[in-house]
C-alpha cells in the first residue's frame, strides 16, 4: 500500500514494487485477519511539500463490533522530515528500524499509473481516467535494482545541492554532511578538502571541525581527492545516502537522546567534461552527534567502512 501525506484525503492508495498509483486501496475490499495468522503490510508513506509528523488509522470491525486502531512509532508518532531536495526525501525501513534516504528517486513525485508487479504486469486497478497535475509518471520497471543510478553528466549549478536541513533532527544533519562534505568542483576553486570547510562547518562540532576530520564522504583516506579527477578539473557528487539507526538499535529513543550514533552508507560518483566518470567504492559512515545547548546536532565523529554497490545490511564499520 501507499499513502500521500500531501494528499487533502490521505486515504490507502493502492502500491507497487517501485511506485504508488492513486487508486484507492479499500474501494471495494478489506484485509482480513484470522488469530494466529499475521498479515505483513508494506506501506509508503510520501511526502514532498511539507514535513509531517503522522500516525496511521486503521478502521475495522472485531467479532461483528467496529473499532479503530491507532498506531504510532513507539509511544509518538512517525515522522517524515530530514533534508530534501526540491522534490522531497523518503522515509523507509528494512526490518531495523526507520532510516531517511537521498538520492534520486526519493520521494520525488513519482507515482503509476497503471502500475506493474515484480514481474512486470500491470496490476489490475491501478490505472485512472484522470491523474492530478504535477507528477512524474513510472513506466514498467525495467532498472536493475542491484546497480546504482548513473552518475548526472551535467556539471552541477552549485558546488552543494540545495538542502532543506532540521537541525533537530540527527539523521537530517548526518545526510548533510553525507551531501555537502561528498559534493565538490574543482573548477570552482575547490583545490582539496579544505575547501569543503567553509560550506560543511554548519554541520560538525568546532572539535571535529579544527581537527580537519569530516571532510570527505566519498573515501575512506579524506584527507586528498583523486588526481585524475583535479587534472580534468572534474567534480563530485552524491548520488545516495541513507541515515539509519546503528544495527541493534530499534528504540526511537535512541535518535533522541543527548548522543545518537547512526549508519550513513553513502554512494558518490566523480565526474568531468567529455564523458570521463569514476565510481569510488561505496562508503558506510559510523557518526556520532551530539546534542547542543539549543536543542541541535553536530556530528562530533567519524569512522568508515568500504562496501560495493549494494550496501550490505548490518556492516561492522572500523572503530
Amino acid at each position: 500500500m501507499g499513502v500521500d501525506l500531501d494528499s487533502p484525503n490521505p486515504v490507502a492508495l493502492v502500491g507497487a514494487a517501485g511506485p504508488v498509483s492513486f487508486a484507492p486501496y479499500f474501494t471495494d475490499k478489506y484485509l482480513y485477519l484470522e488469530n494466529q495468522k499475521p498479515e505483513v503490510v508494506s506501506l509508503t508513506v510520501l511526502a514532498a511539500r511539507h514535513s509531517y509528523d503522522y500516525v496511521l488509522t486503521v478502521e475495522g470491525t472485531l467479532d461483528g463490533k467496529r473499532h479503530t486502531w491507532t498506531l504510532k512509532d513507539g509511544d509518538r508518532p512517525f515522522r517524515i522530515s530530514g533534508v530534501r531536495t526540491a522534490p522531497g526525501a523518503e522515509l523507509s525501513t528494512h526490518g531495523r528500524g526507520w532510516e531517511t534516504g537521498y538520492g534520486r528517486g526519493s520521494g520525488e513525485r513519482v507515482r503509476c499509473n497503471p502500475c506493474y508487479d515484480q514481474d512486470e504486469k500491470e496490476i489490475p486497478g491501478t490505472a485512472v481516467a484522470a491523474a492530478p497535475a504535477g507528477y512524474t509518471f513510472a513506466s514498467a520497471p525495467d532498472a536493475d535494482p542491484t546497480q546504482p543510478p548513473p552518475p548526472p553528466k551535467d556539471r552541477p549549478t552549485a558546488p552543494t545541492p540545495p538542502l532543506t536541513v532540521d537541525a533537530h533532527d540527527a539523521e537530517s544533519v548526518a545526510i548533510a554532511w553525507a551531501v555537502t562534505s561528498g559534493s565538490f568542483d574543482t573548477s570552482r576553486g575547490d583545490t582539496g578538502p579544505a575547501a569543503v570547510l567553509s560550506r560543511v562547518r554548519r554541520n560538525l562540532t568546532p572539535q571535529l571541525a579544527s581537527s580537519g576530520g569530516g571532510l570527505n564522504a566519498c573515501a575512506m583516506d579524506g584527507s586528498v581527492w583523486p588526481a585524475e579527477l583535479v587534472t580534468r578539473r572534474g567534480w563530485s557528487v552524491v548520488t545516495g545516502a541513507a541515515a539509519r539507526p546503528v544495527a541493534g538499535r530499534f528504540d526511537p529513543r535512541d535518535l533522541t537522546g543527548d548522543v545518537v550514533e547512526l549508519e550513513v552508507p553513502v554512494d558518490c560518483a566523480y565526474v568531468a567534461d567529455g564523458g570521463w566518470s569514476r565510481r569510488p567504492k561505496g562508503l558506510i559512515a559510523r557518526l556520532r552527534l551530539q546534542r547542543q545547548p539549543d536543542g541541535g546536532y553536530l556530528v562530533s565523529d567519524i569512522g568508515k567502512v568500504t562496501y560495493d554497490f549494494p550496501a550490505p545490511t548490518d556492516p561492522t564499520p572500523e572503530p
